[in-house]
């Protein structure tokens, strides 16, 4: 029986075989012919060889004053249980492994954090992909054009004063005259294009009425059309789209595209504008083109590694 456990008010015993000490409380195992029995609980007074006084009290039912003479053979101790405080290494080591569980939920709370960041960011590229799937160069180098042609014959309102462009007929009635008209001024060099309100002659001497200025970013290709839209944008306060802002860069050349080519080491050789694109038998691109003086044609290859690339892509001849 030793090795069990009981439980005596909420607090937790072990029965021992072993002798009981003066002070310490037993649990009886066998049958004492009425005086104890088998369960009841006391606790030692005295002890001698071959038993115990006991105090049986405790006890349910007891023989006389309940105070009597238990063998030894005939109950088990109750040693109580106690809690001990862990050892300073333990301790030391339930620390570390504490914080480096608080460590750790906060790495995983920002990896999940920075996680959840880059899917949103994902999430919306895709959303953005799957709403525009036509939007190539070309796709928004016609947008623009349309955007140019609607603004310039819709009525807009600059910090309070409105702007009309071109006359509105409704229902066979002009509802307003024109007042202004927009410049545009191109400038390859530089890669900006500004677009220019103007009160046509007859209104305040043709002055400035409002301006606004595109520019081509060093390594992308220009674009007149695109810098037509986002000058005009401006110029009329309105919001210019992401799409005019991150165009993606031309994939071929195309005949009208102005095209720097540079030879095996790298170095420049010449800025063509062109005027025919072949394929030779090796497989390279050819481009046709007027030569350095202008008159004739020849050929010119095209290869990225050189460092060949577009640089205008309007394809309309426009003076700086």
């Amino acid at each position: 029986m030793s090795g069990q456990i009981t439980v005596i008010d909420g607090v937790k015993y072990r029965e021992v075989s072993r002798k009981a000490d003066v002070g310490e409380r037993i649990k009886v195992t066998g049958d004492g012919s009425g005086y104890y029995k088998i369960g009841d609980l006391a606790e030692v007074i005295r002890e001698s060889s071959v038993d115990v006084y006991a105090n049986l009290r405790r006890s349910e039912t007891f023989h006389g004053d309940g105070y009597w003479y238990v063998r030894h053979e005939h109950y088990v101790v109750l040693e109580p249980l106690t809690c001990t405080e862990p050892s300073a290494d333990i301790r030391a080591q339930i620390d570390g492994l504490t914080q480096t569980v608080a460590s750790l939920t906060l790495r995983v709370t920002e990896l999940e954090r920075k996680q959840s960041a880059k899917f949103s960011v994902l999430a919306k590229q895709l959303d953005d992909a799957m709403r525009a799937p036509f939007k190539t160069r070309d796709g928004i180098v016609e947008q623009a054009k349309k955007d140019v042609a609607e603004l310039e014959r819709s009525s807009r309102d600059v910090s309070g004063k409105t702007i009309s462009f071109w006359p509105k007929v409704i229902d066979g009635i002009m509802d307003w005259i024109p007042m202004q008209r927009v410049e545009y001024v191109i400038n390859r060099e530089k890669r900006t294009v500004v677009a220019l309100i103007k009160y046509l002659p007859n209104f305040n001497d043709g002055e400035i009425y409002a301006r606004g200025k595109a520019r081509c970013a060093p390594d992308d290709c220009f674009n007149a059309h695109i810098g037509k839209a986002i000058a005009l944008r401006r110029a009329l306060g309105l919001t210019v789209p992401d799409e005019y802002i991150n165009v993606p860069q031309p994939e071929s050349v195309c005949v009208g595209d102005i095209v720097d080519t540079y030879d095996g080491d790298r170095e420049f050789h010449m800025r063509i504008t062109v005027r025919g694109v072949e394929t030779d038998s090796d497989g390279e691109i050819q481009l046709d083109h007027a030569g350095c003086d202008g008159k004739g044609y020849t050929y010119t290859s095209f290869d990225v590694e050189y460092g060949d690339r577009i640089i205008d892509d309007s394809r309309e001849e426009v003076s700086a």
